[in-house]
């Protein structure tokens, strides 16, 4: 592999001569910098070993001598924080609904449990939604460069820090950075939402099966037993993202139509088991 690997790099070095611009001039050729040489040559062998399914070959990459070392642990580091921001998302969603739902029963003050329930429902499905789906993309849309506004205007300016983002549109960098977190985003939320009504259920399970002090009538006894209520305005908000997700960005990613089918085999039989 290093063999390869000094063959690439000695023909690109002796074309480029050492000059620090990409191309020669009088020629139409342009010259790759040696760094994304590297990054392409270890993209593919990466991507070899991993059809291979050899966890060794894997391994070898990431040897301290091996030329494709800083190219894995730049992987390795992208992978990890993709999906720390990823389930961020999810943690955060499960904050949303807590914090809206107490806020609505504690201050809106509605007449009946049916309006409450009603609102609760609304309220979170608008929070979910915008955390899911759209900050992400606001954050990482370039809105200045996509309507070609006049960045001589003082107030655009001003604004210029959250109105530029890294892309116009849908380029093929996007669906790499912001099409896959999307994608990921709703694999999790297959499982993130009912994370802890399953817990709670299990805490309620090894309550009552270890704990025989302290019952004194039938109702307390019932109680130990009692699962947690299921919150059907906080399931059907839920649902709703997926819903109004989908609907918004399936024509651009279509991995998450598949991923969404997912998402509502397994939230439907989570239901299942949480009702039950």
């Amino acid at each position: 592999m290093q063999e390869e690997f000094r063959t690439v790099t000695a023909n690109t070095s002796t074309k480029a001569g050492g000059s620090s611009s990409n191309t020669i001039e009088g020629d139409d050729s342009f010259f790759y910098d040696e760094v994304d040489v590297v990054n392409c040559y270890c993209n593919a062998q990466l991507d070899i070993v991993i059809n291979k399914g050899s966890a060794s070959e894997v391994r070898k990459l990431t040897y301290t001598d091996s030329p494709c070392y800083n190219f894995m642990v730049g992987y390795a580091v992208s992978r990890i924080l993709v999906s720390g921001s990823v389930s961020s998302i999810g943690l955060i969603n499960l904050i949303i609904e807590n914090v809206v739902k107490a806020i609505v029963q504690k201050f809106e003050k509605h007449s009946t449990l049916t309006k409450e329930s009603a609102n609760v429902m609304f309220k979170v499905f608008i929070t979910l939604f915008i955390n899911t789906a759209f900050i992400l993309w606001f954050v990482n849309h370039d809105l200045i460069g996509s309507i070609n506004t006049d960045t001589g205007n003082n107030l655009i300016n001003a604004w210029s820090w959250i109105l530029r983002g890294q892309f116009v549109g849908f380029t093929r960098g996007w669906y790499v950075k912001i099409g896959s977190s999307l994608t990921y985003t709703m694999l999790l939320d297959a499982f993130i939402p009912h994370f802890m009504p399953i817990m709670k259920a299990m805490l309620k399970y090894i309550t009552g099966r270890f704990k025989f002090s302290g019952m004194y009538i039938q109702r307390d006894l019932n109680e130990m037993y009692e699962y947690p209520e299921f919150e059907f305005e906080i399931r059907l908000a839920y649902v709703l993202n997926t819903i109004a997700f989908t609907s918004v960005y399936y024509a651009f990613v279509i991995a998450i139509i598949s991923v969404v089918i997912d998402n509502y085999f397994v939230g439907g039989s989570s239901d299942v088991i949480e009702i039950l």
